[in-house]
């Protein structure tokens, strides 16, 4: 279940995601999301919307911007479990921009 904080949301992921990062000098480690926190969206987290087509990878897009979390982890998501959830949070934070968004 979802816990909303400072008109953000937290999700613990039902199916954690295991991420390879690279640090500076290029090693990578293994890293596992077990939660995601999206925060408040900002005027600038909508530009995530013209950087990608369709409706799925614009949300993506979204996510990864409230997130700060690269979009491959959304592409992770365990279809049945948690990417419902994610959506329906990101779905959440543009209900009150839906018509706006219809007529751009």
């Amino acid at each position: 279940m979802a816990e909303i904080t400072n008109g953000g949301v937290t999700l613990p992921l039902k199916k954690p995601v295991k991420l390879l990062l690279k640090d500076a000098a290029g090693n990578e480690t293994e890293q596992e999301i077990t939660h995601l926190v999206f925060k408040k969206p900002e005027g600038k987290d909508f530009r995530a919307f013209d950087r990608t087509d369709g409706k799925i990878g614009m949300m993506f897009a979204f996510g990864a911007s409230l997130t700060g979390l690269p979009e491959r982890v959304f592409d992770k998501l365990d279809g049945e479990e948690d990417l419902p959830e994610v959506l329906g949070i990101l779905a959440g934070f543009l209900r009150r921009f839906r018509e706006i968004f219809e007529t751009l």
